[in-house]
């Protein structure tokens, strides 16, 4: 069988500038831990740190399928990095995810900064906040309730109408490309979330994988992994 022969990689980004997304990746792993256990499906956590390696995320992808891996999903994190900053290892990597995730058709979830580049990749403008100079530290820091409104959304959380997330962030995505669809809003920012209208490609402005005693963050991130599994069994049977 094909799906004993391949390694099923749950790839997790952490586009770190200053430190690793530590707590992040811990999270996201021990909710890989429990989901594997109910779904009976073998995937193992592996990270790429685009801002502080020699190997580019598509050399990443040509090592994996020499070593008869493969990614079923892609998990991208936060930065202290901003799209705009116009870094070339930004640039770098915003190029090579398009290419080599988004539209090879892995299931994707960005988060914050890489929910930023999503929508930047495909022509959004991203700025700083409206009322960046009212706020402490000059940056939303809150938990905030997120309203759903996109039905592919509503299917992968359970016909969910909204959930409680943390928001860190100092710039945010001011207009929905073309190619994406809103999924997400909320009273503070707008665009919340983004999903591309081709592929399995999703995007939220807030941090899901930080505590919350709703857990509410925490039952996205599970609920978007066991799509990704969904997606890949389908693609077993095909």
């Amino acid at each position: 069988m094909v799906s004993n022969q391949i390694e099923n990689i749950l790839l997790i980004i952490d586009p770190f500038l200053r430190e690793p997304a530590n707590d992040g990746i811990n999270v996201i792993s021990e909710l890989l831990a429990e989901l594997k256990k109910e779904k009976y499906f073998e995937i193992y956590p592996e990270v790429f740190f685009p801002s502080h390696t020699s190997v580019t995320l598509k050399q990443y992808f040509e090592l994996v399928n020499k070593r008869e891996k493969r990614v079923i999903g892609v998990i991208s994190l936060g930065s202290f990095a901003n799209v705009t900053d116009n870094l070339e290892w930004v640039n770098l990597f915003g190029s090579d995810l398009k290419e080599c995730v988004i539209e090879k058709g892995i299931p994707f979830l960005g988060i914050c900064f890489s929910h930023q580049l999503f929508g930047w990749l495909y022509g959004a403008n991203v700025d700083y906040v409206v009322n960046r100079e009212n706020l402490p530290e000059r940056k939303y820091n809150e938990f905030r309730r997120v309203t759903i409104l996109h039905p592919r959304l509503k299917e992968i959380l359970k016909e969910e109408n909204s959930f409680i997330s943390h928001a860190k962030h100092e710039q945010e995505v001011k207009n929905i490309p073309e190619e994406l669809e809103l999924t997400s809003t909320s009273e503070h920012c707008e665009i919340e979330g983004l999903v591309h209208k081709r592929y399995p490609a999703f995007s939220f402005q807030t941090h899901p994988e930080d505590f919350h005693e709703s857990r509410e963050g925490w039952n996205l991130i599970s609920r978007f992994i066991g799509y990704f599994i969904t997606e890949t069994k389908k693609d077993y049977h095909r």
